[in-house]
């Protein structure tokens, strides 16, 4: 895990585009909070982000490789 004070190297960037990692967690009514910052705002109401509860564990996968098509060879047109 980095560290705050660390920066991140070129080897965490490239693990990090290797594997699809998943939380766990259902961000649902966050997002529909974070949708809501501005009309919050506008009615000078605070309220404090809603729990993020853990719905699964933690699961690291690693991505999966688009398959790649087999060219046709183009048909000839010209005799």
């Amino acid at each position: 895990m980095i560290e705050h004070d660390e920066a991140a190297s070129p080897e965490d960037a490239a693990a990090g585009a290797s594997v699809i990692i998943d939380d766990g967690r259902d961000w649902a009514a966050w997002l529909v909070w974070v949708m809501n910052s501005r009309r919050r705002i506008s009615e000078k109401v605070f309220a404090l982000p809603p729990e993020r509860p853990q719905i699964v564990k933690v699961s690291v996968k690693p991505r999966k490789k688009p398959r790649r098509r087999k060219v046709r060879p183009a048909a000839e047109l010209l005799p």
